[in-house]
């Protein structure tokens, strides 16, 4: 906390929140590049007659 009025707080990622989060931009980056794939593959998915199961 620094000693200003109002208080300020500064924050930062650890080392595994900083890792994790490349993972996750690049897999943002993969969805809006593949967009259009994802979503066939949903109305496939979504098209289809599951079976019950007994």
């Amino acid at each position: 906390m620094s000693p200003t009025t109002p208080p300020t707080v500064e924050y930062a990622l650890t080392e595994m929140g900083t890792e994790v989060s490349e993972h996750l931009v690049a897999l943002s980056r993969w969805s809006q590049t593949d967009f259009d794939r994802i979503r066939e593959a949903r109305s496939v998915y979504d098209s289809r007659s599951p079976e019950p199961v007994t």
